[in-house]
């Protein structure tokens, strides 16, 4: 709250101490990445127009795919077909596809299943 900072002073964030946090990233960011790995996550957003295509050109048997839908959340009919269309190629190629929220839509390879059960009340807590 910027405009209240005059009235009510700046408050100090809690969390990380003076540096470490950037200390931290800097380790992070210098971590070899894996060369070699069995499934690449991988992130292909669709856009208002709901062009599948980037998304069905990114499947392939090693590659697990994060799909935004939020563009379309305008358009719902566009966002039910676009939903269609990739249903369609991922079932034409084993994969599995579900809505993991609804704007993020995952698709995986054959080899890599989607569990769809509901968690009980306890546990979401």
């Amino acid at each position: 709250m910027g405009m209240l900072d005059g009235i009510f002073g700046k408050r100090p964030v809690e969390g990380a101490p003076e540096g470490k946090l950037e200390k931290e990233m800097d380790n992070v960011d210098n971590t070899p990445v894996q060369e070699s790995a069995d499934y690449y996550i991988i992130r292909v957003d669709i856009g208002p127009e709901g062009n599948t295509k980037p998304v069905t050109r990114a499947m392939a048997p090693d590659k697990i795919i994060f799909s935004n839908l939020s563009a379309l959340s305008k358009n719902p009919e566009k966002a039910n077909e676009v939903i269609k269309v990739l249903k369609g190629m991922v079932g034409k190629q084993g994969g599995s596809i579900a809505m993991v929220s609804p704007e993020l839509l995952v698709i995986t390879p054959p080899k890599v299943g989607i569990r769809r059960e509901k968690q009980p009340e306890e546990e979401k807590k």
